[in-house]
């Protein structure tokens, strides 16, 4: 018997009309962070937006890399799955970006740029780190975001002289 004082937190999920091949996604409020729900047929996956690192193409499929390693597949190409985030997250949705064909990017976890390289590294300084592998040219467009977004004094800090 279930004791109805302790589920007074539970949000119940609409019952759901799925295709075998069909997707849908449903995200909630909790707390301050937004809650995705990709079901299927057979499964639910329900995850923390902001845990989300990146989105990696594998075909008609997408990968979903968490912060804390794991890695989840789902049945949507990454124009879709970038369809969806806009849908589900409204402006949240901000917090990713586009780079190239094969990447969406949680632009919150950007730890380095290299333009030589043509990476990305992604992380949050506890150890586990991400490399994408971009172009220049959206490594370029990237970095210039960023330094349009700090302030003008950490954009370009030419080196003290001493003597």
């Amino acid at each position: 018997m279930v004791n109805s004082k302790k589920m007074t937190n539970f949000v119940p999920l609409p019952s759901l009309d799925l295709g075998s091949t069909q997707l849908t996604e449903k995200i909630t409020t909790m707390t301050n962070d937004r809650i995705i729900y990709f079901t299927t047929r057979d499964e639910l996956l329900r995850l923390h937006a902001s845990c989300i690192v990146c989105f990696k193409a594998e075909g008609n499929y997408t990968q979903l890399i968490l912060l804390n390693g794991p890695r989840y597949t789902v049945c949507l190409n990454l124009s879709a799955m970038e369809d969806a985030l806009a849908r589900q997250l409204g402006d949240d949705a901000r917090r990713y970006a586009r780079v190239g064909k094969s990447h969406i990017i949680n632009l919150q976890y950007v730890q380095h740029l290299s333009v030589p390289r043509q990476r990305i590294v992604l992380g949050d300084g506890t150890g586990q780190n991400f490399a994408v592998p971009v172009s220049r040219d959206a490594i370029k467009t990237l970095k210039a975001l960023f330094l349009a977004s700090s302030k003008p004094s950490i954009a370009h800090q030419a080196p003290e002289a001493t003597s």
